[in-house]
């Protein structure tokens, strides 16, 4: 596919760190989570880079499956803002023990967005 190799794809994936970054980052109630949340898509794109490295593949048709991701950790939290920065308030609860209804709607996205990226960059 022509666009798979388009330099366009470069563009989206700042513009999905972008997201990321306003999304996650106001969710967080302390500066520490701030600073955890905000490594996110840089952690992501080391992945990448080491698979792109290991495989071969170009950077360019493995960034579509790296917005996906990146846009889908933060479209799962839309909407629970508030009540995600409630419960991390609260010390007792560790960051990974943050349950509520964000985590059905982040698993339905990472799951949608990322089974499109996975077509598109098959077919």
């Amino acid at each position: 596919m022509p666009l798979q190799d388009s330099p366009l794809w470069w563009l989206f994936a700042i513009m999905s760190a972008a997201f990321w970054l306003v999304i996650m980052v106001r969710a967080m109630p302390t500066r520490g989570l701030k600073a955890f949340v905000a490594t996110g898509p840089v952690a992501l794109f080391v992945c990448v880079v080491g698979y792109c490295l290991r495989y071969g593949d170009s950077f360019a048709t493995a960034l579509p499956v790296y917005c996906a991701v990146v846009i889908a950790v933060p479209t799962g939290f839309l909407g629970h803002r508030n009540a995600l920065r409630e419960k991390l308030s609260d010390p007792a609860v560790a960051y990974g023990d943050a349950e509520g209804p964000w985590t059905l709607q982040a698993c339905v996205s990472l799951l949608m967005f990322g089974g499109l990226a996975v077509y598109y960059v098959t077919h």
